[in-house]
């Protein structure tokens, strides 16, 4: 699943945000289209229903002043479920420098995982949460993944 929802071009690296609300419209600037551009010139998978950006960029940073996504280990997944996202997406954004996203273990964070999923979508939403999370748990590709200058590079490690 993880393969599907992380395509080469939903990977941002570097990142060039130093903040993490920065870090996260970055992101969702690759996974949603501006409100503006017409339809028929998007991507089927990112077509949104009118302010769909918006409100996505509501629930994630709702999401996050509720409980930081910063799980610790270099590492944060912001996500939010919202109605209108058409299937999940994902995007990855690596920070070689570091953003503070207030971790659980205090430390900065330099994978930022961008999950947004259709307000329906609890399982396969669930499902991707856990497939990253086994895959950072493996400290080494963590660090291999945190140290990729390239989109390219950072797809090899996840497959």
């Amino acid at each position: 699943m993880l393969a599907t929802a992380l395509p080469v071009d939903h990977i941002i690296a570097p990142l060039t945000a130093k903040e993490r609300v920065a870090a996260i419209d970055e992101l969702l600037a690759g996974l949603l289209p501006d409100d503006a551009m017409p339809v028929d010139a998007m991507p089927v998978d990112a077509m949104p229903v009118d302010g769909l950006l918006g409100r996505v960029r509501d629930a994630v940073l709702a999401r996050e002043d509720e409980l930081t996504t910063g799980i610790g280990g270099g590492v944060a997944i912001p996500h939010a479920r919202v109605e209108g996202v058409p299937a999940p997406l994902l995007a990855l954004g690596i920070a070689p420098g570091g953003i503070d996203f207030t971790a659980i273990d205090g430390a900065p964070v330099h994978l930022v995982f961008l999950l947004v999923s259709g307000a329906e979508q609890t399982g396969p939403h669930v499902a991707l949460l856990a497939e990253l999370c086994a895959l950072l748990n493996d400290t080494d590709r963590r660090a291999r993944l945190a140290a990729c200058a390239t989109a390219a590079a950072a797809r090899a490690v996840l497959t």
